[in-house]
């Protein structure tokens, strides 16, 4: 880079150069100005600091080329310092950005062969995506993602201190959001998906930082993109050749990693139908027309599936996208997606729950099952059917590893309840034997839940319970005398509610 260069370089920051020594050679590398002094190169360096600090440099380290923040005013002539080179900058308070970004610049043009040199052995030694993708963001100086053409994220480079909220959002739940991918559908992209003359475009307002998308295509067949987020440095500043030789390197690693013929399910239902969980859309006529031309816009009666990851504190995104993409390879035509801590897959019902069986014991999972639905805007409250039958599954230790929501309605009701006043919905014969813990009134309670969940049956009960039926005929007339419990009125429907409310607060316990 030549002081041209450089100049250009910093037009951003109102960059213009007050003061031209004699050299002209090329700058190769980049220090703060209390590092002039023993500097072993100081004609190839640029030194970056303030007017202030630089002036109170000794005369005779004032040699070289500075970019200087304007803090105070230069007062200096060629005379006073006959080899210094000043380019005056507006006042910043983020130097070590602009040190960044000159010494990004540096190592790029200096380098093209280098940047060959990082992503050449990658590509021809290994089949890991993400780490080419890592090494592409080191040499574009921004974090990117790779996508499918189904907005399914592929690989994404990382970085701690990132700040854009909507952009991890994307990464840790493996897929773009619906308001990007609209942004590349609608009127201010100008048609940029469906132009296939077109490879790239700059998009704005997704969020504070813009992102620069390119399609990803090999032998003329479209793979997905190279997102890029403008979180460290401008787009301009990065030779727009080198976007190219990244896109080039990892559409091929996309298209060879690619598994011919392999379903691949949509990433625009995917982004509905968590946009529909997370209330982005709020009417029937605002799904018909986003969902318009996709398999979900078809009337079907549905069935949701929650599988926990918090069993085994399954966390990582790498391990939830690879669980994600089993299921829907081993089930083709559900829609596999993260919610929370939990695994979800819409099913057209009815589902083969032998098949989800054998799934979920294969990968010592656990997983509830919702109740069918039609309606898709109904998704948030069969979502919380799912998890509820996987908790109370677990919590009752029945035999999983699926758990039939059906079961658990009762429960998933008294959870809505007001634990505080759980008891007031007890009938007080029923309150009166649950509190009272000694070894009789337990025999009675357990004989009366029994009772009322075999149909009244004492024959039935009795077997249950292994004991005679003589002793279960006793044990009703024991409760009638001591709690007022009548089992031959008709109170046995709000008695068997009773019992399994205390079975329940039991079970939380």
């Amino acid at each position: 880079m030549n002081l041209n260069g450089l100049a250009a370089l910093l037009a951003t920051e109102n960059g213009r150069v007050v003061l031209q020594g004699a050299q002209g050679e090329q700058f190769s590398s980049v220090a703060t100005i209390d590092q002039v002094k023993g500097h072993p190169d100081i004609n190839h360096a640029i030194f970056v600091g303030y007017v202030s600090t630089f002036l109170n440099l000794e005369p005779a380290l004032r040699v070289g080329t500075f970019v200087l923040a304007r803090d105070e005013d230069l007062d200096i002539a060629r005379a006073d310092a006959p080899a210094v080179t000043i380019v005056e900058i507006d006042n910043s308070s983020n130097l070590v950005s602009i040190a960044d970004g000159i010494e990004h610049a540096l190592r790029i043009e200096q380098h093209d062969e280098s940047l060959m040199d990082q992503l050449l052995p990658l590509f021809l030694h290994t089949n890991d995506l993400q780490a080419l993708a890592q090494v592409a963001s080191d040499v574009l100086g921004n974090p990117i993602l790779v996508t499918d053409s189904s907005y399914n994220i592929l690989a994404h480079s990382r970085h701690r201190d990132l700040d854009d909220d909507i952009w991890k959002t994307g990464w840790q739940r493996g897929y773009l959001t619906f308001e990007f991918i609209a942004q590349l559908k609608g009127e201010g992209s100008s048609g940029f998906e469906d132009d296939a003359t077109r490879t790239s475009i700059i998009v704005p307002n997704i969020s504070e930082h813009r992102r620069f998308v390119h399609k990803l295509s090999m032998q003329s067949l479209f793979l997905g993109y190279l997102i890029v987020l403008e979180a460290f440095q401008p787009f301009e500043r990065v030779d727009q050749k080198h976007y190219g030789i990244v896109r080039d390197f990892l559409a091929k690693q996309v298209g060879f990693a690619a598994p011919h013929g392999a379903p691949i399910q949509s990433g625009r239902e995917i982004n509905l139908l968590a946009s529909l969980l997370n209330g982005g859309i709020v009417s029937t006529a605002m799904f018909r027309e986003l969902a318009r031309g996709t398999e979900l816009a078809k009337a079907r009666s549905n069935v949701l599936l929650a599988i926990d990851l918090r069993l085994h504190r399954i966390s990582t995104s790498t391990v939830q996208d690879g669980l994600r993409q089993q299921l829907n390879a081993t089930f083709p035509h559900c829609y596999a997606f993260m919610q929370e801590d939990m695994l979800l897959a819409l099913f057209r019902a009815p589902v083969a729950t032998a098949e989800l069986e054998r799934y979920l014991k294969g990968n010592d999972l656990v997983g509830g099952l919702s109740d069918t639905f039609g309606d898709l805007l109904e998704i948030t409250w069969h979502y919380q059917q799912a998890r509820a039958a996987v908790f109370f599954g677990q919590l009752h230790e029945d035999a999983g590893p699926l758990f039939h929501y059906g079961s658990y309605r009762i429960d998933h009701l008294f959870s809505m309840l007001p634990p505080d006043h759980l008891a007031d919905f007890i009938e007080p014969g029923i309150r009166e034997l649950a509190r009272a813990h000694d070894e009789t009134s337990t025999m009675l309670f357990e004989t009366l839940s029994a009772y009322v969940a075999t149909g009244c049956s004492a024959s039935a009960t009795a077997q249950r319970l292994c004991v005679h039926r003589n002793t279960i005929t006793y044990r009703l007339d024991r409760l009638r005398e001591l709690y007022g419990i009548d089992c031959s009125t008709d109170a046995l429907e709000r008695y068997g509610f009773s019992c399994h409310l205390v079975q329940y607060m039991q079970l939380i316990a």
